[in-house]
């Protein structure tokens, strides 16, 4: 693993979003059967979208000197 990929927040934020998008598209493609596993995959969502919003606003706070 390329641990200096990782140094850039935005490329890790990149990473997180696409992970988002693919749980989406999961959901969309496959719904869960049941209340619970559909709750559990939004949460799941959500957390990937606070994620990437938390480093996306980490690095543009280093770059910006913020």
């Amino acid at each position: 693993m390329n641990t200096n990929y990782y140094a850039n927040g935005f490329k890790h934020a990149e990473d997180r979003l696409v992970k988002a998008l693919a749980d989406l598209d999961s959901i969309i493609r496959n719904e869960p059967e049941t209340r619970g596993a559909l709750r559990a995959e939004v949460r799941a969502i959500l957390e990937q979208l606070d994620v990437a919003k938390d480093l996306i606003k980490q690095e543009a706070q280093e770059r910006l000197g913020d």
